[in-house]
């Protein structure tokens, strides 16, 4: 589904825990969550579950095709909106 190089998947971990870890002569990893891709709008995605997924999974690849240290990762959206929805609250989305 995400058809991801792990090989380069994992250089890239090794990178950023070479950097936390602070070993001598470890590379600064370039890090940004800020890759381009095409996605559907905030709302249209908490309405879809479906577009949701698509989304996350069109960041993963857009984060694996990068030039850039950040490992791909599924965005899972669990955001202070969703917790106060889950439990009643009225929520209204900026359009």
């Amino acid at each position: 589904m995400l058809d991801l190089n792990l090989n380069d998947v994992a250089v890239r971990n090794k990178r950023l825990s070479d950097a936390y870890a602070r070993r001598q002569g470890a590379c600064v990893p370039i890090v940004s969550f800020d890759v381009p891709f095409e996605t559907h709008n905030y709302q249209d995605r908490f309405n879809d579950l479906d577009l949701m997924l698509e989304h996350s999974i069109r960041y993963a690849r857009a984060l694996a095709g990068s030039d850039n240290d950040m490992p791909p990762f599924i965005d899972t959206f669990c955001t202070v909106v969703m917790v106060a929805e889950a439990f009643g609250c009225p929520i209204k989305m900026p359009e």
